[in-house]
């Protein structure tokens, strides 16, 4: 891992014994953050504790498994005396398909807790008889278990600010972790969704039986230690003298315990740096100082469309960018039981959205409890009105596509299931602008334009808001362009890695998959993009000056700018 990461997975103690059923859901869940930028530690029990870097920077789009030798080293193949060499045989070969990868670190430690230091230990009397009771073998020679750098200084290094814990045991190598992290300042999320223990080695435990058992526990730490005198890899803190007052206040503040969807409902959502400031750079460098957010204006009259029409036109459109992806666009707009159209007078529309397959209710939408999803939508007969519909229809073709790869809309961080709306969207736009009727050309550029205007004003002023609609909108344009000029196959395979066909995948996978995979091709990539936009806009390039920031901020469901209350603005 080169860059520097605000977040970061921990997976503890997943190691030889670990049910295979588990592994699974870990290694399924770990790249669930992964698409949404967070990259994975794996920790286990040893006898020493030291740091194994990534052999690969992170993200590697080669998504290959560390090797035999380099699990053995990690530590994940110990602790079953009793076992035979098939078995270990039979674990090997599962868990060198779902464990580590080559570009994420693995931390073998000596304690329960895996922010343990010499310092730490030594200089703390009340930690020194916990580690005696806890790894006696350690106890003179200390010094000799910890190897190069301590895992708190790695996570420095990454500028780690919080942590996502999952593994086991929930009762001790998770729970003590947690409490490392937060003594050090760091926040703590553990799944509960995603933990084992000694009573549960499959994982099977509802979540909120291990949130009751985890809090109980914590406030027997901090609160009441004496309760712990009997708890067999506690006693040690049953004296109270384990945590000073400040220790138990960051413990108090740092540490949440939740299910991974809610998480990932919460989680930031922020393009990396390597996607974003090339498009920044490149906006301030090729917008001209005139370069004004004005509506685009045509002397040609509005046309106006027929709801069949424009259904007509977003089938055609898809359908010639790819057969598959037109067939999937056929089937939910052929079905009545996923749309709830209707018609209003031009510029009266106001709900315009996706609800995700069995998705709850939120501030601006309603529950869908159905196994797929649903389009809410008021149709005005405009040019804008089928552009929105083809984003709407983008979202539910990816929550399809997202479902049948085994998760769920919870899984695809909001800024990415805009850009693949905004990707069909685009495949509207660029059928629509070519239009053999003129009035219906004129009416998609000019609604292109006025979109692009106010995005690349964003972009390029470098707002945290562009964070949301104007760089999905650019990516998605980008991954428009590019898949455009592939022959059908490559096309394919762009087109359902970025709509979740193979699983959740981040922007970089899903860029690098389309050809973009140094920052030589991402600095390419957002000259000819915006050099492209700029040019249809029929605007010379220039230096840019003083940029006015656009409120752009999103929301979930719908496209473009809303007003407070979730509707769509007046045009």
């Amino acid at each position: 891992m080169e860059q520097t990461h605000r977040i970061v997975n921990l997976i503890v103690d997943i190691q030889f014994g670990t049910d295979p059923a588990f592994i699974e859901r870990v290694r399924r869940s770990a790249d669930a953050l992964r698409a949404r930028g967070i990259p994975t530690i794996w920790l286990t029990m040893d006898n020493r504790s030291q740091l194994f870097e990534p052999t690969e920077s992170w993200p590697s789009t080669s998504l290959r498994s560390r090797n035999i030798g380099e699990l053995e080293q990690g530590g994940f193949f110990g602790h079953e005396p009793d076992a035979t060499e098939e078995q270990l045989r039979k674990f090997r070969e599962h868990f060198s398909q779902y464990g580590p990868r080559t570009d994420e670190a693995m931390y073998p430690k000596a304690f329960f807790d895996a922010f343990s230091t010499p310092e730490s230990i030594k200089h703390l009397g009340a930690r020194q008889h916990y580690v005696e009771q806890e790894r006696p073998q350690h106890i003179g020679g200390i010094d000799n278990v910890f190897y190069g750098q301590t895992f708190l200084d790695y996570l420095k290094s990454l500028g780690v600010e919080q942590v996502t814990i999952m593994g086991g045991n929930a009762d001790v190598c998770v729970t003590e972790t947690a409490m490392g992290a937060a003594r050090n300042g760091i926040g703590v999320t553990i799944l509960s969704d995603h933990l084992v223990s000694g009573k549960d080695r499959v994982g099977n435990n509802p979540p909120v039986q291990y949130e009751n058992e985890l809090q109980v526990l914590h406030d027997q730490t901090l609160d009441r230690p004496h309760e712990l005198v009997n708890y067999p890899t506690k006693k040690a803190l049953s004296a109270g003298t384990m945590y000073s007052d400040t220790d138990k206040a960051a413990i108090k503040n740092n540490v949440q315990i939740e299910t991974l969807d809610n998480f990932l409902w919460s989680a930031p959502e922020l393009f990396p740096d390597a996607v974003v400031h090339p498009f920044v750079d490149e906006a301030r460098r090729l917008m001209p100082a005139n370069f004004e957010a004005r509506p685009a204006t045509t002397s040609l009259p509005e046309p106006r469309f027929s709801l069949e029409d424009s259904r007509t036109l977003i089938l055609t459109a898809l359908n010639n960018f790819d057969a598959d992806l037109g067939r999937k666009a056929a089937e939910i707009m052929g079905n009545p039981a996923r749309w709830r159209l209707r018609e209003v007078p031009p510029e009266q529309a106001r709900v315009m959205r996706s609800l995700p397959a069995e998705s709850q209710q939120t501030k601006f939408n309603p529950v869908n409890p159905n196994p797929y999803a649903v389009i809410e939508y008021d149709f005005d007969g405009t040019m804008d009105g089928v552009v929105y519909m083809a984003h709407e229809l983008g979202h539910a073709i990816a929550d399809d596509c997202i479902r049948e790869a085994g998760y769920t809309y919870r899984h695809v961080p909001q800024n990415l299931a805009e850009t693949q709306a905004y990707f069909v969207q685009n495949i509207v736009y660029d059928y629509s602008s070519h239009h053999p009727e003129a009035t219906i050309a004129a009416a998609a550029k000019q609604h292109f334009v006025t979109t692009v205007r106010d995005y690349l004003h964003t972009i390029a002023d470098a707002d945290l808001s562009m964070h949301g609609r104007p760089m999905s909108m650019v990516t998605g344009l980008s991954i428009f362009n590019l898949s455009k000029e592939q022959d059908a196959d490559k096309r394919r395979k762009i087109i359902e890695t970025l709509l979740g066909r193979q699983g959740p995948k981040n922007i970089t996978q899903i860029l690098a998959e389309a050809g973009v995979e140094t920052p030589s091709d991402m600095h390419n990539l957002a000259r000819s993009t915006i050099e492209g936009a700029i040019n249809f806009l029929n605007v010379p390039t220039g230096d840019v000056s003083e940029i006015t920031p656009i409120d752009t901020t999103p929301t979930r469901g719908g496209v473009g700018r809303r007003g407070k209350d979730g509707s769509r603005p007046e045009p």
